[in-house]
């Protein structure tokens, strides 16, 4: 009787050890792939710390006035175009006078383009702060998109809505279109571009053409072929042999003009889209720098 107990209490004793070593089995092998789950989750967050990108500088004023330009910086001559975005005869000049302009002159090495806003109303100066700022990769685009949908926004009272969606759809998020809509150091400095050119070179009516440091300057909605014969004496004066220019239209070209005044003509309300005709003209002071 007391052999058969003591069996009994071995065979207890031999499961007991049997389920725990097998309880000690299951819990190592089930612990092992969860630490190794747990490591390769963790893994992945650090890489991503390790490659989260530095913050993007803010823009600064003298960034967005930079030089915004349209061919080559060597090219024997440079146009300084003064437009108003506002203004008709810019915005035909651009839609028709300018690609045959570039193909001739521009893409071929002759002619660098430099363009400055010379806003003649608050909608002009609203519409230059936002294409100042888009990136400089984005300005030509932008530019052609204002001048090319000129009658869709510039004359209507909710232009500034206009405006906001479209360099919303340029690329610009509302925050940062708003903010640059309320950038009074960059109307400023627009504004004060727009007076140095008038002090400089006596404009006052756009479009401009500033050739070669003045030159020679010119006023209007010019078609490539009077465009091109001004060109061409200025390729002359540098030495470079110009092609042949058509003979020049006997018409002066229009223009939209702004009265000098001592305030900035940005501050004032949008005049009248008002065409007037202006002679070419050439500055009888000495040619002066930027």
């Amino acid at each position: 009787m007391r052999s058969n107990n003591v069996l009994t209490i071995v065979i207890l004793l031999l499961i007991i050890g049997v389920a725990g070593a097998g309880y000690y089995l299951y819990t190592q092998q089930t612990a092992e792939p969860v630490a190794e789950e747990t490591a390769e989750a963790e893994a992945p967050v650090q890489d991503l710390t390790e490659a989260a990108p530095e913050a993007t500088p803010a823009r600064t004023v003298e960034d967005m006035m930079g030089v915004r330009s349209l061919g080559d910086e060597s090219a024997p001559v440079t146009v300084i175009e003064y437009s108003s975005l506002t203004c008709s005869h810019c915005a035909d000049f651009h839609k028709n006078s300018l690609p045959a302009i570039k193909q001739q002159y521009v893409d071929t090495g002759k002619v660098r383009f430099i363009f400055k806003e010379f806003p003649l109303n608050a909608a002009a100066l609203d519409a230059s702060k936002l294409l100042r700022c888009m990136p400089e990769d984005k300005y030509l685009a932008f530019q052609d998109v204002l001048f090319t949908n000129q009658e869709n926004w510039a004359y209507e009272e909710n232009y500034r809505d206009l405006l906001l969606q479209n360099a919303q759809l340029a690329g610009l998020s509302a925050e940062d279109a708003q903010a640059c809509l309320d950038n009074e150091e960059l109307g400023k400095r627009i504004t004060k571009d727009m007076q140095e050119g008038g002090k400089a070179w006596k404009v006052s009516a756009t479009p401009t053409f500033v050739i070669n440091n003045g030159v020679k300057i010119i006023s209007g909605d010019h078609t490539p072929e009077t465009f091109g014969a001004a060109v061409d004496e200025a390729l002359a004066a540098a030495g470079t042999a110009p092609e042949a220019a058509p003979a020049a239209d006997a018409e002066a070209p229009s223009t939209d003009t702004l009265q000098p005044a001592e305030e900035p003509a940005a501050t004032e309300e949008a005049p009248a889209d008002t065409p007037a005709t202006t002679e070419e003209t050439t500055t009888e002071e000495p040619a002066k720098t930027e």
